[in-house]
């Protein structure tokens, strides 16, 4: 009884976090780092004239009842030109560390920093957060973990630095099955006091599966996200004289409901197995500044709010015996997206209506459904068909008539590929592809965008795997045609076709022991032009050939390999007008390419690329350009 009462309340007031933002700050959901395996991966590369370099540091280790971790990552980017040099750094550095003396004491510590810095960017050149908290785990009754956590934090954002107090608790529970149910959750609860500003953070998901049978199964789950941060700008003269300050404060407070299902019948029919989902969320976006002219009547800009709500349901038929392999989808999702202002203060209230209205022009209803059907037929043991056909339409509806956005697009797409293997060793396959695009603007304003988009493709190849011989081609024809509805009406709207043969080959043959022979690459022809689709007619405007080629030797010695080769490529481009040909443009480059790699008592890997290709273009001096790839992992 006890653990029943446990079990509905813990799913009641336990989250996840299911919707973490790109950026990772001190105010987002992982607080903590994960366990990681230990290791130490670094990776420089340098192309054109950017250099970038990624490195991660992932290590722990205990020594009995206490637990170190270090997590470390560095992304670095340089770009060199003939103007100013470009620099971007980003550093995040976590340090954390417990003992383990009971269920109950757990303390702990964690420390960590974050560093941004770009030279391109004037207003946020420099963002920094460093926090430090202490913390104890607990675990309730071998179920619930909950950690409450205070520390301190400094925070720069704008050449501004704030500090205040971190606090707050986060937890949940692991799934595990529980009488009938499997459980999963966990919550959190932040704040960041950094006066003036103030960052937030709550969670709550909770998620319940239950199989009926060993064929029948069901999973729910319920989200609740809300997350606020302050941010700065700079403030204008007035606002400056007005408050004696220097920056404005703009917030944002983000938050989300949603709820989703899932349902799993494997043996719906023999064979046969049937999928349905569903999902629905309720999201709120909110805008606010907090300092403003209260003597202005006609504010240029005002608080503003965003109201969506999203659902989408989804059904799937997946069907396998020994002679297909087929799987059928259909899905249908439909959002409302509602802009407002809000907070006029003393603006003029007409002067507020017209920009309110001026705001809901931006409203609308966007629908989207898919359908699809992919799968493999098995005709013989050596002979396999694979087919795929999908439609896709999306509504996008605008309430208002001076949003002429409103559009309806439509994209087709059916492909087949027949693969024939006529021994073990070698196989051929062709296969065609066809792509139909509608794109129609429902008013007039934008109705000379209307367009029909066909994509022809065919394919044939093979592939051979013997013993010191391998060998895989490939030759394919593209035929891309755009054709506008209404060119006739509107010169600067143009139909095209984009027309390619193209040719590539790998090839790789051991002429010795330990010593092999590699060559890849591929031919491409290129021919861009003006279509006219009602008269079968295209005026060819440019023409492109393209080569690459990749020969090389390549040993191996224990784990060790070596390779050494030339890389050639060129790229040339011609004009056509009035059926003459003339040289628009070309390129052309060769290198010297070498490339190592090696393991080390399988916990060093290290991987070496590169190549100085001298090159040529049309219109400048002949020049000189290093490529370069490391990549280097440490297994500890």
């Amino acid at each position: 009884m006890k653990r029943s009462t446990l079990f509905f309340v813990v799913f009641f007031i336990s989250a996840v976090s299911l919707f973490a933002q790109e950026e990772q700050d001190s105010t987002q959901t992982v607080l903590f780092p994960r366990p990681t395996r230990n290791g130490l991966n670094t990776l420089f590369n340098k192309e054109l004239n950017i250099y970038s370099l990624t490195t991660k540091l992932d290590y722990s280790h205990s020594f009995g009842m206490l637990n170190l971790r270090v997590n470390e990552e560095l992304n670095s980017n340089f770009l060199k030109y003939s103007g100013d040099n470009s620099k971007r750094d980003e550093n995040r550095l976590k340090l954390s560390g417990d003992y383990r003396l009971s269920n109950y004491i757990n303390p702990g510590f964690l420390i960590s920093g974050k560093l941004y810095s770009d030279s391109r960017t004037s207003d946020i050149s420099t963002a920094a957060s460093n926090f430090g908290v202490l913390f104890n785990k607990m675990m309730i009754e071998d179920l619930v973990s909950v950690l409450p956590f205070a520390g301190y934090i400094e925070d720069v954002q704008s050449g501004v630095s704030n500090n205040g107090l971190i606090y707050g608790f986060q937890g949940g529970i692991e799934q595990r099955s529980i009488s009938d149910f499997i459980i999963g959750s966990s919550f959190q609860f932040k704040n960041e006091d950094i006066s003036p500003r103030k960052n937030t953070i709550r969670e709550f998901v909770a998620s319940v599966g239950n199989n009926f049978n060993p064929g029948v199964e069901n999973s729910f789950a319920i989200n609740y996200k809300e997350a606020g941060r302050d941010f700065f700008f700079d403030a204008d003269s007035t606002l400056q004289n007005l408050f004696s300050i220097e920056k404005n404060q703009q917030r944002r407070n983000d938050r989300i409901i949603s709820v989703s299902d899932a349902f799993n019948y494997s043996d719906f029919i023999q064979n046969t197995s049937l999928l349905l989902r569903f999902n629905f969320s309720d999201r709120l976006v909110e805008r606010t500044t907090l300092y403003r002219d209260p003597r202005d009547l006609y504010p240029t800009s005002f608080d503003s709010q965003i109201e969506e709500l999203k659902f989408d349901i989804g059904a799937g038929l997946n069907y396998l015996s020994d002679f297909a392999d087929l799987k059928l989808t259909a899905t249908y999702s439909e959002r409302t997206e509602k802009f407002l202002l809000i907070n006029p203060g003393k603006a003029n209230p007409d002067y507020f209506e017209l920009k309110n209205r001026n705001e809901a022009v931006k409203n609308n209803i966007a629908s989207q459904f898919f359908l699809s059907t992919t799968g493999s037929i098995f005709i013989t043991e050596n002979d396999r068909l694979e087919l795929n056909l999908s439609h896709y339409k999306l509504r996008y509806d605008t309430p208002s008539n001076e949003n002429i956005d409103e559009r309806d697009e439509l994209l087709s797409q059916f492909r087949v590929k027949y693969i024939k293997a006529l021994n073990s060793s070698l196989s051929l396959f062709a296969g065609f592809d066809f792509s139909y695009g509608k794109l129609v603007y429902i008013l007039a304003a934008r109705s000379s965008n209307n367009n029909t988009n066909r994509i022809f493709k065919l394919n044939t190849g093979y592939s051979y795997l013997g013993k010191g011989f391998r060998n895989f081609g490939n030759f394919e024809i593209i035929a891309n045609y755009l054709v506008y509805d209404f060119e006739d009406l509107n010169p600067g709207f143009k139909s095209f076709s984009f027309r390619q043969i193209s040719l590539s080959d790998s090839l790789s043959l051991a002429v010795a022991n330990n010593l092999f022979f590699e060559v890849t690459g591929f031919f491409k022809l290129s021919e861009q032009g003006d279509l006219k689709w009602s008269e079968h007619k295209i005026k060819p405007a440019r023409e492109i050939t393209e080569i690459l080629v990749l020969p090389a030797l390549l040993t191996k010695i224990g784990d060790y390999s070596f390779k050494l080769g030339v890389r050639y490529y060129s790229y040339f481009s011609d004009a056509i007008v009035n059926e003459e040909r003339k040289q628009d443009n070309f390129y052309k480059g060769i290198a010297p390419l070498a490339e190592i790699s090696a393991d080390f008592f399988d916990a060093f890997r290290l991987s070496l690329k590169g190549w100085y290709e001298i090159i040529d273009s049309k219109g400048n001096p002949k020049r000189y350009l290093t490529t370069l790839n490391l990549n280097a992992k440490w297994l500890l």
